[in-house]
């Protein structure tokens, strides 16, 4: 006899969709299809994609620091988990652009 999720990596929790995971990207809910997603992953999930000029974060509940996520770094995404884009240089001088 078969196991039902016998053909389904790692018995059918791979994939975030059917089994109703959904993070939060700069405050905007996504439905990814993978429970472990690199930081370049996460990036392109997010609609318009996260680009070069900021860093992904993983917002850390309580007291303690975020986290900065890399484009290589792994995460075991967990449901309802919060990440968002801050640019990655600031020039605390800088104006709107407007002259």
């Amino acid at each position: 006899m078969t196991n039902q999720h016998e053909h389904e990596p790692h018995g059918g929790h791979e994939h975030g969709e059917h089994d109703g995971l959904f993070i939060h990207i700069d405050h905007k809910k996504y439905h990814p299809e993978l429970h472990h997603m690199k930081g370049e992953q996460i990036r392109q999930l997010a609609n318009p994609p996260i680009t070069a000029e900021y860093d992904l974060w993983l917002e850390t509940p309580g007291p303690g620091d975020d986290e900065k996520i890399g484009e290589q770094r792994e995460v075991h995404l967990k449901h309802r988990m919060s990440f968002y884009s801050v640019l990655r240089h600031i020039d605390p001088g800088a104006t709107d652009g407007t002259p």
